[in-house]
């Protein structure tokens, strides 16, 4: 495995069947993780001085791991599994191209203030706490009793569900695009900001057998 660098290096770029890296990686340029035909196990803190980080392949996270990319992207190309935390760092556009937890829930995901978000489908044990200033979605996005929280305005790439039995389901801008969304949530559920001003939804739909209401200004 690859374990901590104790002085920063410039690039990394690694092609392999099956990699797994440990601990503490810091560079000043962009960190590349290639996979060719396995799986890139990530575990610790990966810092890049504000160039990107790119996983090109299917990830697993094997424990609890901080992206930190300042400025660069964050891209994960393939799907994204395991039992632990995962938070990803940056203020340029962060993608998670395929499903996150599909088959090993993640405990909780995190993204931080400012710059963009895409992903699709993503299921966790824990909360999922998404700050970015543009945030696209589809798919269906559960928890398990937890919360799920959008910061910034949310643009609907497809239809979405958000499923997350007695959690909170909180909109904190506004919630635009062409698609439908439900919202099966049994804990206060909210929009702080317009529904459908920019882009009017297909439709928007909280499910008849939970009690909480969907509420909006």
């Amino acid at each position: 495995g690859v374990q901590t660098c104790a002085l920063p290096i410039y690039t990394l770029t690694i092609y392999t069947d099956t990699l797994n890296t440990l601990g503490l990686i810091t560079t000043t340029g962009d960190q590349n993780f290639n996979s060719c035909g396995g799986t890139i196990d990530l575990c610790g803190v990966y810092n890049t001085g504000g160039a990107d980080f790119i996983v090109n392949g299917d990830a697993e996270i094997i424990c609890d791991t901080v992206i930190n990319a300042g400025s660069g992207d964050i891209r994960f190309d393939g799907t994204v599994d395991g039992a632990f935390a995962l938070t990803a760092n940056s203020t340029g556009s962060t993608v998670f191209a395929l499903a996150v937890g599909s088959v090993e829930p993640l405990a909780s995901i995190t993204t931080n203030a400012g710059g963009t978000l895409s992903m699709r489908a993503v299921t966790t044990v824990g909360e999922q706490n998404y700050g970015d200033s543009a945030i696209t979605v589809r798919g269906v996005y559960t928890a398990t009793n937890a919360d799920i929280n959008f910061g910034g305005p949310v643009t609907l790439g497809a239809n979405t569900t958000i499923s997350n039995g007695t959690g909170g389901a909180v909109f904190g801008s506004s919630v635009d695009g062409a698609f439908a969304l439900l919202v099966n949530s049994r804990g206060t559920s909210s929009i702080a900001g317009n529904a459908g001003s920019v882009a009017p939804l297909a439709s928007l739909e909280r499910s008849e057998e939970h009690t909480s209401e969907l509420q909006s200004p």
